[in-house]
Formats: C-alpha cells, structure tokens, sequence
C-alpha cells in the first residue's frame, strides 16, 4: 500500500520534486566533491527551467558542503553561486537573503587579488536588489561604488571592461527610472546604450537599454519612438530565448495610451501568463498591479481590484520582506497616504508625485485644504521638470478644478489650455473638454460648455464604439456618465426648457444608460429576424475581419511575419466595405446597428396608448430629473435632490426589508414617497398604467409600495419596469409577435442541493398554476434539469421557474438559477448560458430568491438575470427584488396567472394580484368576472384563505416581484 502512494505521488510530482529526491539520495552516498559539482550543475538546470525553488535548494547545497572541500575548495566558485543563489532568492522575492549572499559573494570577491569586475558587479546586484525593495539610497549609493570602481576602464582595450561600465550605467539609468528621475536616466542610458551598440556582440545589454528608452519615451508620450524601442527590445529577446514579458508590459501601455483599452486588456493579460511561466514572483504580483490599471481605466472597478487583491495576497505569501510592490498596492487599494511617506521618505519623486495626485482627487472630493495649491504646483513642477507629459496634464486637470471651485476663472482656463496643447491619451483629452465645458457652465457660457461636452462624448464615444468585448462594454461608461449628468441637467436649469430641450436631455439620458445591452438586444433581433444574404456575408466576414486582426496582433506580439494575414485583412476589408455600401441602399434598419441611436420619441410616443405613460427617472449628482412621456407629450421636471439622498432612502427601505421589520417596512416606503412624490407630476392619478424607467439606486425599489400614507401606489395604478425607454419600445416590438399560452413550469420542491436547503412551497406554487393552462409542462425536484431548460424553454410562452437564485456580486455574468445537476450539465444555468438560449416567450417568472438583483455600473447596465431573459428573447420577465415568503408568493402567482388567464396585461395582472394581497381577498372566482376560471385552492393555503386575518398587507409580502418589459 505504501509504495502504490509513494508511487503515485512520484508519478504525479513536479520535476522539481523528483530532482530533491534524486538530491537527497546522491548526498547520502556520494563525496562532498561530486555532491558539490552536482549540486552546481542541478543548479543551473533548474534556474534555466525557472525552477527556482530546487535551484535554491541544490545551490544552499553547494555552499553547505564547500567548506568541506578542503584544497579542492573554489571560493571563486561559492562567490559565484552566492550570486547566482541571489538571483533565484530575488525571482521569489526573498530579497534580504538575497542580500545576504550577496554580502557574502563581495566578501569572498574582496579577498581575492585582481577580481575587481566580481566586486563591481556585487556592488550592482547589492543595488538593484535594494532597489528591489524600494531602498533607493541605499541603493544609489551601492551603484555609485560600482561606477567609481569602473572608473578608468573606458580606455581598457577589453570589452568585457567597457561592458562592466555599461552595465553599471544602465543598473543607475534603472534606479533612476523608478525614482523617477527620468533626465538623469535618459543621459545614464544613452551612456549604456553608446558602450552596448559597439561592444555588446549578443545585444543583451541592448535589451534592457531599449526597454528602458520605451519606457520613457512613453512617459513623454512619444509613442511613436516607444514603440520602435519595445520592438527592438523584443527582437532581440526572441534571438537570446528570453522571454518578453516585460516588454509586453509596455506594449499594452502604449496601446492604453493610444486609446485602445481592449488591446491593452489582452497584452497585459498575456504578460501576466508568461510572467506566471518564467516563474517570477514579483513580477507576476506587478503583472496582477498593471492588468488592475487597465481594468481601472476602462472602468471596471471591481475587476481592477480584484486584480490589486491578488498581486496583495501573492505578496504577503512572500512574507514581510521589504518590496517597492507594497506601496504600489497599498495605494490602490486606497492607502495613499502611507505610499506617499514611503515614496517621499526613500526618493522616489514619481511615486511620491502621483501620491499626491491622488490625495488631491480625494480633497477636491471633500474639503480642499489651503495647502492644496501648493503641493499640485510642487507636482507640476516635478513633472514639468522631467517632461512627463500625462503627469502635467493630470495636474493641470486638478489645479483647473481648484481654481474653479474658487471662482479664479482665469487661472483655471489656462491651466486647462496646457493641458489641451499636450499630446494626451484620449482618457485625458476627454477629462480636458469636460472641465472646459464644467468651466464655461461656471462662467455662464452655456453655448460653450455645451461644445466641450459634446466634445468630450465625441471622444470616449468614438473609445468605446472600438471596443468588441461586451464585458469590456458594460462598464466602460461607468467614468464618463458624469458628463451626461452635467450637460443634460445644465440644459434643463439654463436653456429656454421647450419641448426640444426636453427631449435633447432624454436623448442624452437614454445615451448614458444600458447602452450594451441595447445594443445587444438590437444585434440579436435583427439577425434572428433577417434572411437576406447580404446580412449573413457581413456577419461572416466581419466574424473573419476580427479573427485576422487578433491574428496579426498575436503574430506581432512573438515577432512573427504578418505579411499573409495584413494581405488577407485587406482584402476582406475591400468586400466588406463593398457589402456594407449595398446594405446602406437597401436596408435602413441595418444601419441602426452599425451606429445604435436612442429610441426616437415619435417611435416611443407611437407605441404607446392613451392611458398609458413612462415615467422616467435621472439620479444626478445634485439633482433629481424626470420625465413624463404620453401619447402626446413628453414634460420634465428637475429637482434640487442629490444623489447621497436617494441612496439614503432607498438603503433604509431596504435594510428594513432585510431585517425583517415589518412595522417600520410602510414608514419606509412612506418616507421615500415624500422625496420622491414632486417628481411624479401626478401621473399616478391621471394614467391607468404607468411604466418606470428607473435609474441607479431606483432600480431596487418597487414603486408599487410607495405611501401617501393613506394608500399604496399599487392601489391607484398598473405598473411595469423597463431599464431604458429605448429597450421598453424593444420589448414592446417583440411582445407583439407571441400570442400562445403553453405553459412551462419547474420547482425544486423537497429537493436539496448542495448547501442549498428544499423549497417545499414552490411545488405548490406550479400546481396551482397548472389549472389555468390546459397546454402545459411542469417538471419538479431531479427533473428540474438545466439541460431540459436549455433544449425545450424556446417552445413556451410562459415560464414559471421557482427555484433558488444566487447573484455572485463580484462577478455577475456568474450568477445563476439553481437546477438537479445531471451528467450533461452542473445544474447552475448561469447568466452567461441564458444568453445563448433562445426564446420567445410573453413572459418568464422567477419566483425566486432576489432575482431581480444585479450588479449595476454607473452606466446602468444591470447584470443579471432579468436582463439575460429578455437578451434570450422573452418580452417580459417578472423577478424579485428580495427573499420571498413561500405562501404569500404562491397565493401571488395564483392570482397573477388566473387575471393573465383572464385576458389582462400582464402589468395589470401583476397589480390586481397585489391588491388582493392587499385586502386578504382570495374570492375563487375573482368576483365572477367574465371569462376568468376560478381558482381551485391546494389544501395548504385554503386555511389562510378562509382566514379572516389579513397577514399579507406588508409590502414584505406582496411587493418583492416586479414586472420587467412590455405587456
């Protein structure tokens, strides 16, 4: 038994394990002598294979047994692997034994006669191993030994003399880069790379020398100049067999900073996997840090930190060594303040400069200080002084909003045209024309702050339309919503407020909000609805175009020929081209999707009837907008109601609702309908059913429950959802081609999964829903399959799923519907596998467990699984926005389904339901209306319902499920 084990963990080990075994063994039998080459030799091995682990291991071996040697002892030789040794310490970030041995190889070096270039290079390790974790004089002080060490050897007729001197110059030119003393490193490299072009036949040293010039070309924003430098720098890496990581590193920042976030992703991502090969711990923790700025970048927050996490945890598996990557994470994680003591404390003017940039963000959210001023000047004088062209004009930005806020016009709007006269990234040129245009409006321009918001849209607008990636999409507006927010509140406040006005300002909204998924719902429609050939050959050949342009970015990043694919690209780009020109005469609505525009308020205003009205909402910054769109008109109204106030009352009715606290639940709603009641323009009185297009926060509030306190809103009106007018008239066009009423139910019922405990009620709950469907198809405990959902959904038009929902807030497209797992599928039907299924339903209910809940960006793209049913193909889709009772949901859903059967909207059916909640009215025969089955109630609820009690008035109880799309 023993030896099977012992087998199978040989048999599955990494190499590097089976090499200590083999180790363990030899050191038993063999001579200190023998041990001591092998040792060495296993050494090298596993250091060129990026085992740095059995390297370590195999050369503390060594200089264990070499003091045992006796005469045939080397020390030049424990010298040298003392410095290999701190080689394969620093790849795992063990960076003070790696000064250890390093102390340790200029020891012995030191004793030695004529072994001056082994002690100028421990000097040069030493210093770029405090570099390393972040001692910057330290040190400098240790290259400067080396420098004065070289001193002469200029003249030597000896490359390997004159190569010492250039890799001493180049070991400063790094040091100075990370101080940011970015002059003296342009001097120090050029000094490196003069010595490099004639002495250094293999063009190593030139590697690292053109690393370098990319990195400060791109600091000047001289990508051109960059880009040829990183190009040579990987060149000749691939030629040596080294691996081009870093250099992928500055690739992708050349990409972000020429505005093509979605190229940066990928480079990055792919730094980060050769970083994981090579085994290079501080650099993957680095890779993690710079994959999260991208991610920061584009706006996706979440991702950015959860890549700041991972490089924090990797870092503290290393333990407490000193690390200039502590800082770096800490500071975006929020500990700007400590980053900034310990940049300034050790000189690093870069770090210490972009500290206080940050700090200033955060004051100017606040409170400004009177110091403020000074300290941005100080930064601008620094980054003027080294000629790093973002970091003027990120100080620009926040000096120009400091003079602002203090009504120094003058002084802000030069600050803001230096800015402007600098090559920026679009990421910065976008921010310039915002806080040109916030400008203006505080000057009272209005004309000329409505150019620079326009100018600013123009700019991310044209960013974002380039990128391909959807999850990329969702959060890209997240940054830029705040222009929206200024330009169309600033249109409403200070223009003349005619219909024009009103409905550019909905235009800009509608811009501003759920734009990805509308575009997705729009691309899904209308290539499931066409049949014209030429639509097929575009989407095929617009699949090839980007296939070959991923092909060529590839084939660039390993320096391979892309000659075939840019001849190959060219020519589908000529058909294409062809076809899309043929399109445009023949086809308009195929040009709505090359360039997707809001909803017009005609074709908004002709879908909907006389008693019907949306009732949009605006969550600003400082203020509260809606609008009021009818048959006839559409009217707004705008409210000095800030954001911080929506937040607070919506997060109290919630927590309420959380917590249980019934009698305090009404107070609640109570309270928020007295913020939110201005606004309404008593549509609630005057329209018999109105739909809600929230806004942020607004999203997870039932207005349903809102009080006068006398009544519910519910009481008086038929209410609906849409995430945007745009895709409530997409939902409406949709609605209008399903017509049937087969029916499809499934229920976990007494089945557990997993940690996942049965949901007896919800069998009840289809049972009672069957009587109203004479076609119908229930399925319950392990017949409740994903696979039987993936396959037969698309043939219903109703769907009724009541079963647990789980919302993975820190990655939404994963939240899923529980399921019986079987042998095709794992029983989580995920947000992503929902989108690839294909529907055509009226309507699907997910009696549920806050299904209603997404992840919401500030671009209002909702990720969850209401809007993956309705991508899917389903009109409407009811959720809920809390954790439901059993009875009182299955007493709902009865009464829904038995007004749906009656022929009611499904708007109208939803709110009846909730009234007989309400008033405790469970008549079977819904008051004999005409055409309505009566309700055959299951033994379990006939007792609540012959009850007198009403133990279901609470909008606990009646007002967690709300109804999302079109009628």
């Amino acid at each position: 038994m023993y030896y099977n084990y012992l087998a199978f963990l040989i048999r599955i080990a990494a190499p590097s394990l089976l090499v200590i075994f083999s180790s363990l063994i030899f050191v038993s039998c063999k001579t200190p002598s023998i041990v001591a080459t092998q040792a060495i030799q296993q050494g090298d091995m596993a250091n060129n294979q990026h085992d740095y682990e059995t390297a370590i291991y195999n050369y503390e071996t060594y200089l264990e047994v070499a003091p045992s040697l006796g005469v045939m002892r080397n020390t030049t030789m424990e010298a040298d692997v003392n410095r290999k040794l701190a080689h394969a310490y620093s790849t795992q970030g063990k960076y003070n034994k790696s000064l250890q041995v390093l102390e340790d190889a200029l020891r012995i070096d030191s004793a030695e006669p004529d072994n001056l270039l082994n002690i100028i290079d421990d000097h040069r390790q030493i210093g770029l191993t405090h570099v390393y974790m972040g001692q910057y004089p330290e040190a400098m002080e240790s290259l400067s030994k080396a420098l004065d060490l070289n001193a002469g050897m200029e003249t030597s007729l000896k490359a390997v003399k004159k190569l010492s001197i250039a890799d001493t110059y180049l070991s400063k030119a790094q040091l100075e880069l990370t101080m940011g003393l970015f002059n003296d490193c342009f001097k120090d490299a050029q000094l490196a790379q003069g010595i490099y072009d004639k002495e250094d036949k293999e063009g190593v040293g030139m590697i690292e020398v053109n690393l370098l010039l990319a990195k400060l070309y791109l600091a000047r924003n001289s990508l051109d100049s960059a880009n040829w430098f990183i190009k040579q720098s990987v060149k000749l890496s691939e030629n040596n067999d080294y691996s081009v990581f870093r250099q992928l590193q500055v690739q992708g920042d050349i990409e972000l900073q020429r505005g093509n976030p979605e190229n940066a992703v990928l480079i990055k991502q792919k730094a980060l996997d050769e970083a994981v090969d090579v085994n290079i711990i501080p650099q993957i923790i680095w890779s993690h840090i710079r994959l999260g700025d991208v991610y920061e970048v584009i706006g996706d927050s979440k991702k950015a930190k959860e890549q700041y996490k991972k490089a924090k945890k990797l870092q503290g598996s290393i333990g407490r060594e000193s690390s200039s990557l502590n800082p770096s994470i800490n500071q975006r994680l929020g500990d700007v303040k400590n980053a900034y003591d310990f940049y300034n404390q050790n000189g690093a003017m870069l770090g210490a400069n972009i500290a206080v940039l940050k700090m200033a963000e955060a004051e100017l959210f606040s409170q400004p200080t009177d110091s403020l001023e000074v300290k941005l000047l100080s930064a601008y004088d620094y980054f003027h002084a080294e000629k790093i062209i973002e970091g003027i004009a990120k100080t620009d930005l926040l000096l120009s909003k400091l003079y602002r806020e203090q009504e120094r016009f003058d002084k802000a709007s030069v600050k803001l045209e230096e800015a402007e006269s600098y090559n920026t990234s679009p990421d910065t040129r976008w921010k310039i024309n915002y806080n040109k245009g916030l400008l203006s409006e505080a000057k009272g321009d209005f004309k000329e702050a409505e150019n620079w918001y326009e100018q600013s849209i123009e700019i991310f607008e044209k960013q974002r339309n380039d990128i391909t990636r959807n999850e990329l999409k969702w959060h890209y507006l997240n940054a830029k919503v705040d222009v929206y927010d200024s330009y169309l509140t600033m249109i409403l406040k200070y223009e003349s407020v005619d219909k024009k006005t009103i409905e550019k300002a909905f235009n800009l909204s509608e811009k501003a909000r759920s734009r990805t998924f509308l575009e997705m719902l729009n691309n899904r429609s209308f290539v499931d609805n066409q049949k014209n050939e030429l639509v097929k050959r575009e989407q095929h050949l617009n699949s090839e175009i980007n296939f070959i342009n991923s092909q060529i970015l590839q084939a660039e990043l390993k320096k391979l020929d892309t000659e075939y694919y840019k001849e190959k690209l060219e020519k589908l780009t000529l058909e294409y081209n062809d076809i899309i020109s043929e399109l445009n005469q023949k086809n308009d609505k195929y040009i709505s999707l090359i360039s997707i525009e809001p909803v017009s308020l005609t074709n908004l205003t002709n879908a909907l009837d006389k008693e019907t009205a949306l009732l949009k909402f605006w969550v600003g910054k400082d203020e509260l907008v809606t609008w009021k769109i009818t048959k006839n008109d559409i009217t707004s109204k705008i409210l000095d109601i800030d954001k911080n106030e929506v937040n607070k009352g919506v997060t109290k009715v919630r927590n309420l609702i959380r917590f249980g606290i019934e009698d305090k639940i009404v107070d609640g709603f109570t309270e928020l309908n007295q913020l939110l009641a201005p606004s309404f323009q008593n549509v609630f009185e005057e329209y018999k059913q109105v739909g809600i297009i929230p806004h942020g926060p607004l999203h997870f509030v039932p207005y349903e429950a809102l009080n006068n306190g006398e009544t519910f809103l519910v009481e008086k009106v038929d209410i609906f959802y849409a995430p945007s007018a745009s895709i409530y008239y997409h939902s409406f066009n949709r609605s209008k081609t399903t017509k049937g009423n087969r029916f499809f139910g499934m229920a976990l019922g007494e089945l557990q999964i997993g940690e996942y405990h049965p949901l007896p009620g919800t069998a009840m709950e289809l049972q009672q829903l069957t009587q109203f469907y004479d076609d119908n198809r229930c399925l319950y405990e392990d017949d409740v399959s994903e696979t039987y959902f993936k396959e037969h959904a698309g043939d219903y038009d109703l769907i009724h799923v009541a079963t647990h929902g789980v919302m993975n807030k820190y990655n939404p497209s994963k939240s899923y519907i529980l399921m019986a797992p079987s042998d095709n599928d794992n029983g989580q039907l995920s947000v992503e596998e929902i989108f690839d299924i294909d529907l055509s339903s009226k309507l699907v209910t997910l009696s549920a467990c806050e299904t209603g809940l997404g992840d919401l960006s500030k671009g209002d793209e909702l990720i969850g699984l209401s809007r993956a049913f309705m991508y899917a193909g389903s009109s409407a889709v009811v959720v809920s926005l809390w954790k439901v009772d059993d009875v009182s949901t299955s007493l709902l859903m009865t009464k829904m389904h038995q007004y749906v059967d009656a022929g009611m909207s499904l708007a109208s059916a939803l709110a009846q339901a909730q009234r007989d909640l309400i008033d405790h009215d469970f008549n079977p025969s819904a008051g004999g209306s005409r055409g309505m089955r009566s309700v055959e109630w299951h033994n379990n609820l006939q007792n609540v319902v012959n009850s007198k009690e009403k133990k279901f008035t609470s909008p606990y109880f009646w007002a967690p499920f709300i109804i999302i799309g079109s009628n």
